[in-house]
């Protein structure tokens, strides 16, 4: 008996110092690309896209050099930065063929039960879809989406109006918290694709609420920006932590348009 309780105890701190081993290595990986690859502008400095004319007043997010040309070589995949000040959280963002990748591949593509920060597969990735899930895993050390969730355990985080942003090579996103709900894990998270699917979907995220943003003005329908990740240690729920897009900077307006009509001309002219 005394030899199986042993054995039992050593097996479960071999398995807890795994899992501690692989959090820190893939905590080590994020933090390497982010230092490497992510600089902070000073308030008072420049970015590509802003011209020195810029009146302050209008540089409205917050200014970080982000090197997208190394973060695309590494990863194909990748679709750009997620950066959400209040808890310094700040990752790289992927979309694969289905939502199965990325749950045990970090950026790098090394197996790890951390897994990556990644898109749902059914979202466009330029973010332009009326709803956008993003899932990560709660991680116990807090990395990943593990801070989120301060958000239930601490509701007064949510005040003084949260942001969340998305930086791509084309545009930078702000969105600000509206709702965070924990919602059944069974529940199919379906697209927003009509204005009655919208406000339904705001009725029902807004009905089991843990904390609403009742000052925003939803009106509009403004796209919707989802954070994923499981709850409870019987994953019986998820949290969901939704923002509303408020402000959009187009950071190469000439670039845009010039695709834009190149794709026009592609579509145009692949009919005759």
């Amino acid at each position: 008996m005394i030899f199986y309780l042993v054995s039992v105890i050593a097996a479960c701190l071999f398995l807890a110092g795994r899992e501690l081993y692989q959090y820190e290595k893939a905590r080590r990986e994020y933090d390497t690309l982010d230092k490497e690859l992510i600089t902070p502008i000073p308030a008072d400095g420049s970015q590509e896209g802003i011209s020195e004319e810029t009146p302050e007043e209008e540089i409205w997010w917050p200014q970080l050099e982000i090197d997208f040309d190394t973060y695309r070589e590494i990863n194909e995949d990748f679709v750009g930065i997620l950066y959400f000040p209040l808890f310094d959280m700040r990752y790289p963002v992927v979309i694969s063929q289905d939502n199965r990748d990325y749950l045990t591949r970090t950026f790098e593509g090394e197996e790890n039960a951390s897994g990556c920060i990644f898109m749902d597969y059914q979202n466009q990735r330029n973010f332009r879809d009326r709803n956008t899930y993003i899932y990560g895993h709660n991680m116990r050390d807090g990395s990943m989406f593990g801070s989120l969730k301060r958000l239930v355990r601490e509701p007064a985080l949510c005040e003084g109006d949260p942001k969340i942003y998305i930086y791509t090579p084309d545009y930078i996103l702000e969105y600000q918290l509206h709702v965070v709900e924990l919602a059944p894990a069974e529940e199919y998270l379906s697209g927003i694709y009509t204005d009655r699917q919208y406000d339904e979907y705001m009725d029902r995220i807004i009905g089991r609420a843990q904390f609403v943003d009742t000052d925003l003005d939803y009106s509009e329908r403004p796209r919707v920006l989802s954070l994923y990740t499981c709850w409870g240690t019987d994953y019986q729920y998820k949290l969901l932590v939704h923002g509303l897009q408020t402000r959009i900077k187009e950071l190469h307006p000439i670039k845009l348009y010039r695709n834009s009509f190149r794709r026009y001309l592609t579509h145009r002219y692949s009919e005759h």
